[in-house]
């Protein structure tokens, strides 16, 4: 070989090695950038769900154990939408049926908040915690 080329090889070697180089490279980075993106909306998404499941655990309180009396219909049909929003709202936002089935379990069902008793209401609570909690703690 010509002591001519020699210098020409190394340069298209070096070229090349630096192209490969700067892939690699970009595509690490790339890599890294989309994870480091799914890990951040895996977390807003659990936060969500977080915010959404306390909110219908508070509907329910309010609905259930804050007395009725001395409100207007106005008043006790707001804590029902409420109830009913929350509910909605957490069975949007979850992937799981279990927890779905034990949010429309929390009530009300035919009538106003108070329509189921109160052992059930306790029972349905405890059911959409363990529900949730494991929704939410599989998320990590």
């Amino acid at each position: 070989m010509s002591e001519r080329w020699v210098p020409l090889l190394a340069a298209v070697v070096g070229l090349l090695g630096g192209m490969g180089g700067a892939f690699v490279g970009g595509w690490v980075a790339n890599e890294g950038q989309r994870n480091q993106f799914e890990d951040e909306q895996e977390a807003e998404t659990r936060n969500l769900r977080i915010d959404a499941y306390v909110d219908l655990l508070d509907a329910c309180e309010t609905a259930f154990y804050i007395p009725e009396e001395g409100l207007s219909d106005t008043e006790r049909n707001q804590r029902v939408a409420d109830l009913r929003t929350s509910q909605q709202r957490a069975s949007l936002l979850t992937s799981r049926s279990e927890v779905r089935e034990a949010a429309r379990e929390l009530g009300p069902n035919e009538g106003g908040c108070g329509d189921i008793s109160t052992a059930r209401h306790i029972s349905a609570q405890e059911s959409f915690i363990e529900a949730a909690s494991l929704e939410v703690t599989a998320d990590k």
